[in-house]
């Protein structure tokens, strides 16, 4: 699940789902998702509304419009934010009727409806959804000279360099290991786009022959998940956070400024709007 075309393709075969007459005789839908990462809590509590929303529509009388289950290899889900927020996170979840396994490794999916888990288990739904991450474009491996991991990541230096001084590498494909916590930078979108910053940076002072280059600084004050609807948890500094439709609101503050900085100040206003009129017509 990475894409426009992959959530037009999601909502599509959904509304054919519930589309079909036989469904009341079946029972609810099933949609598995693997990887409770923010993308996954995401999709999992709008497919909670969604689903909610196209029972009703084709006027299915089911008990239950679907039954979602959230998969986590790790131990626990989100382990990069604080308990009392994890905790407000898995309530909203519980709220919407959303199961959340954890320690739930997927080995491979069995003729595209079955899951294996590495400890045997097996788990069939209707719908299979991938949201743990990507896999590193292949051609990486090709380029000669380049320094890898063993997942195939470039690794980079403070800088955002490769091992060669005029190449640099950001966001998914690369990997760049946090001094303070020794442990790779999440692949996250606010990340990527400070690392986009400072190899930019870097590039213009090589192109005026200028040898102190800017050093990445890994930030991790400052997060946003929406949980269905308009519900969000908003994590700002050390010491605020902010749950509910106050979260809600500032996480949409947060895509304005983000707008602002990549689109002209017209161009931002307006697709904001669009956007809120397209969410809230269909919330």
């Amino acid at each position: 699940f990475k894409n426009m075309e992959d959530s037009l393709k999601l909502f599509e075969d959904i509304e054919k789902c519930y589309q079909d007459p036989t469904l009341s005789s079946r029972g609810a839908p099933t949609f598995l998702v693997g990887g409770a990462g923010f993308n996954g809590i995401e999709l999992a509590a709008e497919l909670a509304l969604c689903t909610n929303h196209m029972a009703h529509k084709h006027n299915f009388k089911i008990p239950r419009c679907a039954r979602i289950i959230l998969l986590e290899a790790t131990a626990t889900i989100l382990p990069m934010i604080s308990e009392r927020e994890r905790h407000i996170i898995r309530r909203r979840l519980e709220q919407l009727d959303i199961e959340i396994i954890e320690n739930a490794i997927i080995a491979e999916v069995i003729d595209g409806n079955t899951i294996r888990l590495k400890n045997g288990n097996k788990i069939s739904g209707d719908f299979i959804i991938w949201t743990a991450g990507i896999k590193v474009p292949e051609m990486l491996k090709t380029i000669s000279g380049l320094a890898l991991d063993k997942t195939g990541r470039v690794i980079v230096n403070t800088c955002m360099q490769v091992n060669q001084d005029n190449l640099f590498a950001i966001g998914d494909s690369a990997i760049f290991i946090d001094p303070d916590k020794e442990t790779p930078v999440p692949q996250m979108v606010l990340p990527a786009i400070d690392q986009a910053r400072i190899a930019a940076e870097n590039i213009g002072r090589l192109i005026d022959h200028r040898t102190k280059l800017r050093m990445y600084k890994p930030q991790y004050g400052a997060w946003a998940a929406p949980v269905g609807g308009k519900y969000a948890v908003v994590h700002l500094g050390t010491l605020l956070s902010f749950s509910g439709k106050l979260g809600y609101i500032i996480r949409e503050l947060i895509d304005v400024r983000y707008f602002l900085a990549v689109l002209p100040f017209m161009e931002a206003v307006r697709l904001v709007r669009t956007r809120l009129s397209v969410f809230f017509k269909n919330d």
